[in-house]
């Protein structure tokens, strides 16, 4: 458990050394290890690394500008243990070298979370290059029922946690996973 808070302290800091003090192509570590429902379905065990630069695009209000995502800093967070056990985990279908992962967590409008995951990629951290899983975004999902219906159609699916499932229709948009039966 110490170790936990440590990662919660250590992400928190990093996260405000990001908005409040942002170094161009720095990265901040969401998790020092890549969790083991990823590992297998075969990613290398590496730090999951994010951009400064997203972090304030996560956190920054929605506006005109798509790439601001209106999360709070609790949702960074919580990425920790969102992704040790996310409800989904399906291929992507714009990008041969990304995984999506569906966390059981909703943003402020009831969307369920999601994170990118580009595998096998290289970020700077403190003052070296990593090799890392990066996390290229994070995002509450509008219209999830419609993403997800593509991504079944295509047959991504890689995981599914049915009991988080479950309970993210519960949280989430009522129409979100109705026509599913996992």
């Amino acid at each position: 458990m110490q170790n936990d808070r440590e990662n919660i302290e250590r992400l928190s800091r990093e996260i405000d050394e990001a908005c409040n003090h942002p170094e161009l192509y720095k990265s901040v570590m969401i998790c020092p290890h890549t969790p083991n429902v990823f590992q297998q379905l075969g990613l290398k065990d590496l730090p999951i690394l994010m951009s400064q630069n997203h972090v304030r695009n996560c956190l920054h209000e929605k506006g005109k500008n798509p790439r601001w995502h209106g999360l709070d800093k609790s949702d960074l967070i919580g990425l920790i243990d969102q992704l040790q056990s996310p409800a989904l985990v399906m291929d992507s279908l714009n990008n041969d070298y990304s995984i999506i992962a569906v966390t059981s967590a909703v943003d402020k409008d009831n969307f369920p979370i999601i994170a990118t995951i580009r595998c096998y990629g290289e970020g700077q951290y403190e003052i070296a290059t990593l090799q890392s899983n990066y996390l290229t975004s994070v995002y509450g999902k509008e219209r999830f029922g419609n993403f997800l219906d593509k991504h079944v159609q295509a047959n991504t699916l890689l995981y599914v946690d049915k009991e988080k499932v479950q309970r993210l229709e519960l949280f989430s948009q009522p129409q979100l996973l109705q026509a599913y039966s996992f």
